[in-house]
């Protein structure tokens, strides 16, 4: 006699969840201050309402007033020979694809272009001291509007003037 087993399964399908879709970008840095003609580089993420990062289809940047300089796909920022601070000046958007959907999110930054040197500053600029005493200095570069110049390297020098010595 032949033997009859009968079986029943359950199955459900479930809808794969949606990707988490991007709510802010977030770019770095926010402030960046570039000597004229030289290069920063800018980066940008995207974030989900709950603040984790999101896969994104494309980049785009852009600078927003062209005397500010260029920038290239890749976020490299080149500044032009016009010292100024640009509020804004960059912008990147991030385009997310979901389904038939297009998400798109911009966040820009600011920049500083700063001009040839025509001001150093050494701080403090006097000091009286006694013997076996420190004092530290400090030195900035700034451009004929006053704005600071980022990457310049010091030589210190000085002349010590010692006074109260009877001989």
């Amino acid at each position: 006699v032949p033997v009859v087993i009968e079986a029943t399964a359950s199955i459900t399908i479930r809808t794969p969840p949606e990707p988490p879709r991007i709510d802010t970008v977030e770019v770095r840095p926010t402030l960046s201050r570039v000597a004229t003609g030289n290069t920063a580089v800018f980066t940008a993420i995207g974030r989900d309402a709950g603040g984790r990062r999101v896969g994104i289809d494309q980049m785009q940047w852009e600078v927003i007033d062209p005397m500010v300089g260029s920038i290239d796909v890749l976020g490299r920022f080149t500044a032009s020979s016009f010292p100024g601070n640009y509020e804004d000046a960059v912008a990147v958007t991030l385009i997310q694809k979901i389904g038939q959907e297009v998400i798109s999110r911009t966040a820009t930054a600011d920049i500083l272009v700063t001009g040839q040197i025509t001001e150093l500053e050494v701080l403090p600029d006097r000091v009286v001291i006694d013997t076996r005493d420190t004092i530290y200095f400090r030195a900035r570069a700034k451009d004929a509007k006053g704005f600071l110049v980022p990457g310049v390297v010091f030589k210190w020098a000085g002349l010590i003037q010692i006074q109260g010595l009877d001989g």
